[in-house]
């Protein structure tokens, strides 16, 4: 979560005064919001065809 987002929600508000209710409903915004985020981007990345890149690894033989 970013506190940036709640400070702006609140500096950009008229009151002075906020409810712990108040604050808490906006924390739960900004987190629901931060969770589609994660959400689509891992969908996004579901939908994407796998690659397997696999670089050569050197390979010391012992005789």
């Amino acid at each position: 979560m970013h506190y940036y987002d709640l400070r702006r929600l609140i500096s950009n508000g008229d009151k002075e005064i906020y409810t712990k209710k108040e604050l808490c409903r906006w924390l739960d915004t900004i987190a629901d919001a931060k969770d589609q985020e994660v959400r689509h981007s891992y969908e996004k990345a579901a939908s994407a065809p796998a690659v397997c890149v696999a670089s050569p690894v050197p390979v010391r033989l012992f005789f």
